[in-house]
């Protein structure tokens, strides 16, 4: 898994990642400011982390994340 996102940051989704890194490669972990999860990386609204060829921009950052994901040609895929 290349990215994962934590869109709250709680102590719950940091008990999950632990588990899920147990059974297999996590990569990037993303949260909101004032996450819980050690080795996460903060991130606000307009932000954006490159995820292969997926650009995964942070459209809201509060009171959980959301993101877009926009694949190269530029058009939005998903927004959750």
């Amino acid at each position: 898994m290349d990215l994962a996102i934590a869109d709250r940051g709680t102590r719950a989704q940091r008990d999950q990642l632990l588990a899920l890194r147990q059974r297999m490669h996590v990569g990037t972990v993303i949260a909101p400011p004032s996450h819980r999860i050690g080795g996460a990386r903060t991130v606000r609204t307009g932000q954006q982390v490159l995820v292969g060829s997926l650009v995964v921009e942070v459209t809201s950052h509060d009171p959980h994340l959301a993101v877009a994901v926009t694949p190269p040609s530029g058009t939005a895929l998903v927004r959750h």
